[in-house]
């Protein structure tokens, strides 16, 4: 593993060991040039004391020399100060020279090389060389693999105070290498490695206290760690704190915070936050509702291959919400999701052949694909598949939503229509079309009438199917929060159910763009006695 040698020297210098080593003031003053980053200035004070025998100085010489601070860079120059410093017993020559070996700069890589310098600053107690030292037994480089070695150097290294060799240590006790496995001792290690900000501890430290791995599980303790590992850019934390403010599992419940995280999570390139966040853009968790953002993340979440964002933005095509609606794409996704294993894609998908939905109808398809999400185990889809069969063998007996057939309208009627619908997120939907634009509409027992978004509105507009002459007036329409607003009231010309079809119905135009399309109760009713059983919405008439 290549290493960094200038900050490792001017730390560890600039800490307790240079104080003890070299009070020299000259040596001193060039390290404070150092921190305020004046190279050139510091080159000329450790080029004298370098050149007068000083080895701390000949180390920091080799370290600017190595990174082109203050001079051209020059690794083989660099080098030659590693080694004289080395030569005068040096520890930090010893490690530096090491890690040139190691990394193959300025001499060709010899592992072996690097091994015995390393161990020479170890042996001295340099607690930087006895954790690469560890990393060496550890990985078999330069010597023999041998994880109860690499352990004994980790070891000396965190008692030393080392905050990643504690970190190794925490690591071996965990999975049992090189030392019998040990939660707890696992526990303390990584505390300590936490405790000295050691950033990657942080989230461990969090995870073992979510888990109860090797100390009494501790939620509040857990969230602290995790906040702690999110803030310093762990994507891990990030998203576990996302998951954890959404549902309220474990920690309380804020959408905020939530959303926050996803979006730093997903900013940061992590595919699995793409689709979460496009979710809480899409149903305004955490964030204000924002359909375009909703597309433009699960958009991402699909050319990274994510199969749960493949039906989610088939959901939105099929519905037209942030984007124009278009049946064959939806198809095309919830096929793609559904061939990935997404068993709620594959009900989905069931339903588009089923129904004819941006492919040909085809009730062996539909029947397939219903099995396959049965058999995946999701919630409802054998009754959905035992539905589909029924309505195949009852095919010849009752009238059911087929275009094709050219069913009479609601006043030639009589008889039974049976309607599959599709529930989703507890919701249950209902395939119309409306002035001859199909969508699915939301079922809405409590409804009088059917409700348009105003970019469904305007999509009747565009395709000349609604024009100023169909708004007949206002009305007012309660919302959610108790509050009254007024809605536009247009006459539809056309509303076809199942095949069935209603003439100049009242509608009202919400003024919201991704406004739910709700078909009322007392609307369908206008067609017969409205019964349901299951996902089957069934219409009697005499």
């Amino acid at each position: 593993m290549k290493r960094v040698l200038f900050f490792i020297v001017v730390v560890t210098i600039t800490g307790y060991s240079w104080a003890q080593r070299d009070t020299s003031a000259i040596i001193r003053q060039g390290l404070k040039y150092i921190e305020t980053k004046n190279y050139v200035k510091a080159y000329s004070i450790f080029s004298k004391a370098a050149n007068e025998g000083n080895s701390y100085a000949q180390c920091c010489m080799g370290v600017l020399y190595n990174n082109g601070y203050g001079v051209k860079q020059d690794k083989t120059i660099a080098l030659q100060w590693f080694r004289k410093s080395a030569e005068q017993g040096n520890y930090y020559g010893f490690y530096n020279l090491g890690s040139m070996y190691d990394n193959g700069e300025g001499v060709p890589q010899d592992y072996e090389q690097a091994v015995y310098w390393f161990k020479k600053a170890a042996e001295m107690g340099y607690d930087e060389a006895q954790n690469q030292l560890g990393e060496c037994y550890y990985y078999g480089n330069g010597v023999s693999q041998n994880k109860a070695e690499a352990f004994n150097w980790y070891m000396k290294a965190a008692e030393n105070g080392h905050s990643i060799a504690q970190y190794n240590i925490g690591v071996l006790y965990n999975i049992g290498e090189g030392v019998i496995q040990d939660k707890a001792q696992a526990f303390k290690w990584f505390t300590k490695a936490a405790e000295q900000q050691y950033v990657p501890a942080y989230y461990v430290v969090g995870d073992m206290f979510y888990n109860g791995a090797g100390v009494n599980k501790d939620y509040l303790k857990s969230e602290s760690w995790f906040n702690k590992a999110a803030e310093a850019g762990n994507i891990d934390a990030m998203n576990v704190l996302a998951k954890e403010y959404l549902t309220g599992l474990n920690f309380k419940k804020d959408d905020i915070k939530a959303f926050t995280w996803f979006k730093k999570s997903a900013e940061e390139g992590c595919v699995e936050s793409y689709d979460y966040l496009a979710m809480c853009y899409e149903h305004g968790i955490g964030v204000k509702l924002n359909s375009s953002k909703a597309v433009e993340w699960y958009n991402k979440a699909v050319e990274n291959d994510d199969e749960e964002s493949m039906y989610r933005l088939a959901f939105l095509y099929e519905m037209g919400n942030g984007v124009p609606k278009d049946d064959k794409k939806a198809f095309d996704l919830y096929k793609k999701s559904a061939e990935r294993g997404s068993a709620i894609a594959q009900l989905s998908l069931a339903y588009c052949y089923f129904e004819g939905t941006g492919t040909q109808k085809s009730s062996t398809q539909a029947i397939y694909w219903a099995t396959k999400a049965r058999d995946a185990g999701l919630e409802n889809a054998g009754q959905v598949l035992e539905n589909m069969k029924r309505l195949v063998e009852l095919e010849d007996k009752l009238s059911i939503y087929d275009n094709s057939k050219g069913y009479p309208n609601a006043n030639e009627f009589s008889g039974t229509t049976v309607i599959m619908m599709r529930k989703m997120n507890s919701v249950y939907y209902v395939p119309c079309k409306i002035n001859g634009l199909k969508s699915d509409f939301v079922f809405d027992t409590g409804a009088g009438m059917i409700s348009l978004s105003s970019s469904f509105a305007k999509q009747l507009v565009e395709m000349g199917r609604l024009s100023e002459k169909d708004i007949v007036g206002k009305a007012n329409s309660v919302i959610a929060d108790g509050s009254v607003s007024q809605v536009l009231v247009a006459n539809i010309k056309d509303v076809e159910i199942g095949g069935l079809h209603l003439y100049d119905v009242k509608a009202t135009i919400k003024d919201q763009l991704n406004a739910p399309l709700l078909l009322g109760q007392s609307a369908i009713e206008k067609l017969g006695k409205v019964t349901i059983d299951g996902y089957k919405l069934i219409i009697h008439r005499e």
